[in-house]
């Protein structure tokens, strides 16, 4: 699809979420995350403001398991070779392995609501999308994803932005918001798993060098403001 949009990706607790949330405060960005499916698809603020939201709880549903379904049904077609790895990759997990490719699926979901139908003139941004699934499955499936098939097989973002810090901030940064990530039933040590997953971010700012996705690396490690200008001093060279 030919129009801009940015994929977010990073650990845990490094930030991304938060960087991206201020960046969508610009009328020109939308966090398609936390955008329904009904605004993705009615971009029309009147239209909005004048559906009742018992309505718009109706339409919601609707869209979630007619319309999505059959977006995700689209992208499948001509995107086979990525189903394909991402079922191999995810056989491959441990643990809820139905979970994860529900959230891809949603993932990609979506994307294709947010590429197909907001104005050209606003630039899709994406938390939990496509590209951060990367970071779960590979996770999820102990290293055994191959993740520079998976980049090369994926949608390419107009820019990528890795956004990473240390481990002992990252858990720092969850257990201030009372939500840690890597605390599951079958963690032995939350330490553990939060340096695996910082060092899988690691090894996926290398195996983007073998692509042509252009990445901005921001280490996020110190002020949030700081870390937030150079973004955007940076995607200016992009966008």
């Amino acid at each position: 699809m030919d129009r801009d949009w940015i994929a977010f990706v990073g650990p845990p607790g490094a930030g991304k979420s938060t960087l991206l949330e201020k960046l969508a405060d610009d009328p020109k960005y939308v966090d398609v995350y936390r955008k329904g499916y009904l605004n993705l698809l009615y971009w029309d603020s009147m239209i909005l403001a004048a559906i009742p939201e018992k309505i718009k709880n109706t339409l919601e549903l609707k869209i979630k398991n007619c319309i999505c379904i059959t977006k995700f049904d689209d992208f499948i077609i001509n995107n086979r070779h990525l189903l394909t790895t991402v079922i191999k990759d995810i056989s491959n997990c441990g643990h809820k392995p139905e979970a994860l490719f529900s959230r891809w699926r949603r993932s990609i979901q979506r994307y294709e609501l947010a590429m197909g139908n907001l104005p050209s003139d606003i630039i899709p941004l994406f938390d939990e999308g496509i590209h951060q699934q990367i970071l779960k499955i590979n996770w999820y499936s102990r290293n055994n994803m191959d993740l520079l098939n998976y980049l090369r097989l994926a949608p390419t973002p107009s820019v990528l932005v890795l956004v990473d810090a240390p481990p002992y901030i990252c858990l720092s940064r969850q257990k201030k918001r009372g939500s840690v990530t890597v605390d599951k039933s079958w963690n032995k040590n939350i330490q553990e798993e939060q340096r695996y997953l910082n060092d899988t971010a690691t090894q996926l700012r290398k195996i983007l060098d073998e692509t042509n996705i252009p990445v901005i690396y921001v280490d996020n490690s110190g002020d949030l403001e700081n870390s937030f200008m150079f973004l955007k001093r940076e995607l200016d060279t992009y966008i």
